[in-house]
């Protein structure tokens, strides 16, 4: 991957209108299911984690806001707020008239929350997008707004997998991403003061009719480190 390059404006703000379009065009060929398939499977995955549902829900990059519907779904105690810098995809975000939903702009390095607010800072293949030298600055926001025993979930693109890889080249908003190693990442989470980080591989098999019953049957390979996504798990 080339070195990321910094816009003048955040990239996603000319993509914050189509987005979810562009999204699915790009991956129902490969994957058999569109873009709103792949939010709502991260919010089951963390729904089979948990042991107890979370009051105050964070979302780091939350975009044009498609996460808060299934967190709303599975968590629906869950007080949400979604923070991104595009203020396009915010709009957006708002435009869809979540209940108990709140969708802000930040600066992409303060999160405008006190210590110790929330039980889940959820963060959904966004790190590839927050150039590599501004990634711990966000890490220790992370670790500093959740509650003691708080839960950081971080989904991020698999490098070991080659389809990922080219899907992510094809991607016309993936022009910039860095792809993090899940090895490497995991380290740094823990660098920062997380404990019990854990990580599970994801998506192995297409969403499609032939494959449908290994789908269900995913799960028995979370260790295996050749799946499309992978994601990370920590506590406070």
């Amino acid at each position: 991957m080339e070195d990321y390059i910094k816009q003048s404006e955040p990239e996603f703000d000319q993509f914050a209108s189509d987005y979810r379009q562009i999204h699915t065009e790009n991956i129902n060929k490969v994957s058999g299911a569109d873009s709103e398939y792949f939010s709502e499977y991260k919010i089951k995955e963390i729904k089979d984690r948990v042991d107890t549902a979370p009051s105050a829900w964070l979302d780091l990059g939350c975009g044009d806001g498609l996460t808060a519907k299934f967190v709303r779904q599975y968590f629906p105690d869950a007080e949400y707020k979604g923070i991104d810098v595009s203020d396009s995809s915010i709009q957006e975000a708002r435009a869809r008239g979540i209940s108990s939903a709140e969708f802000s702009v930040y600066d992409g390095k303060n999160f405008p929350f006190p210590d110790n607010t929330f039980d889940v800072v959820f963060s959904a293949c966004v790190f590839h997008h927050i150039p590599p030298e501004e990634r711990d600055g966000i890490l220790d926001e992370c670790y500093r707004v959740l509650k003691p025993g708080g839960k950081f979930i971080v989904f991020e693109h698999n490098t070991y997998n080659p389809v990922t890889r080219k899907i992510v080249r094809d991607c016309i908003f993936d022009a910039n991403a860095i792809l993090l190693n899940e090895g490497r990442f995991k380290k740094q989470i823990r660098s920062h003061g997380f404990r019990s980080v854990l990580r599970r591989f994801t998506v192995f098999f297409p969403r499609k009719k032939p494959f449908m019953w290994l789908v269900r049957h995913e799960h028995l390979l979370r260790w295996c480190m050749f799946g499309g996504q992978y994601y990370i798990a920590a506590e406070k």
